[in-house]
C-alpha cells in the first residue's frame, strides 16, 4: 500500500505585522527575512531558529560576510531578536513565538519591542541612511522628548523608518517645550 504524503498547512500571513517590519528596508534584508520566517515556520520550534553562521548563510543565499551584515541589521532594526551563544545564532520572530503552541522557549520580555532607543542606535542607523551624527543626535533628542511616540500616539517600533522620516521631514519639527527650531546638542537637551 502506498503512503499518502500530505502537504503542511499554509502559513498565515499577517500584513499588518509583516509590512511595518520590512517597509523602507533594503531588498536584501527583506528577502533574507522572508526566507528566515519560512525556515522558522518549517522548524516549528516556538518561533525561533538556532543555526550557525554557515547555516544562516545557506538559508539566506549569501556569503557569510553579507549574512553577518544582514543579521546585524535585523537585530539593530528590531525586526528580529538575534542572540549569540558561541557559534550558535538564535533568531526569534516575536509573532510566531507569541502564537506558537509549543512551550514558550523564548523569554516573554523578548516578545515585545522596546519603546525607546539609544543615541548610539540612532547614530548607527542614521549613518546607513546618510545622516550626520549631529542630525542623528537631533532626531534622538526630538523623539526621546516625545517619549518615542508618533503624532498619533502609537509607539515607534522601527528605528530605521523613524530615522528615514527624520531625514525627510526633520526640518519641519519644532520643539514645543522650548519653541526653538531644534535643541542643538545632547548637552542642551540634558540641561532642560
Amino acid at each position: 500500500m502506498r503512503e499518502t504524503m500530505t502537504k503542511p498547512k499554509t502559513i498565515e500571513l499577517h500584513p499588518k505585522d509583516l509590512f511595518p517590519d520590512i517597509v523602507e528596508h533594503p531588498n536584501i534584508v527583506v528577502g533574507a527575512w522572508i526566507k528566515i520566517l519560512c525556515k522558522i515556520w518549517l522548524n516549528d520550534n516556538g518561533g525561533k531558529l538556532v543555526v550557525t553562521l554557515e547555516q544562516a548563510a545557506r538559508i539566506i543565499g549569501e556569503g557569510q560576510k553579507e549574512t553577518e551584515r544582514v543579521l546585524a541589521y535585523l537585530g539593530s532594526e528590531d525586526i528580529a531578536v538575534i542572540t549569540r551563544h558561541g557559534k550558535q545564532i538564535t533568531i526569534i520572530n516575536r509573532r510566531t513565538a507569541r502564537d506558537s503552541e509549543a512551550p514558550l522557549a523564548v523569554p516573554p520580555s523578548l516578545l515585545t519591542k522596546p519603546t525607546s532607543f539609544t543615541l548610539k542606535q540612532c547614530q548607527d542607523v542614521g549613518f546607513t541612511i546618510g545622516l550626520t551624527d549631529k542630525d542623528s543626535e537631533a532626531a534622538f533628542i526630538h523623539f526621546d522628548m516625545q517619549g518615542w511616540l508618533r503624532k498619533n500616539g502609537m509607539p515607534i517600533t522601527s528605528l530605521h523608518s523613524c530615522m528615514v522620516y527624520w531625514r525627510n521631514h526633520g526640518h519641519e519639527f519644532k520643539n514645543e517645550k522650548t519653541d526653538k527650531s531644534t535643541i542643538n546638542t545632547l548637552k542642551d537637551y540634558k540641561e532642560e
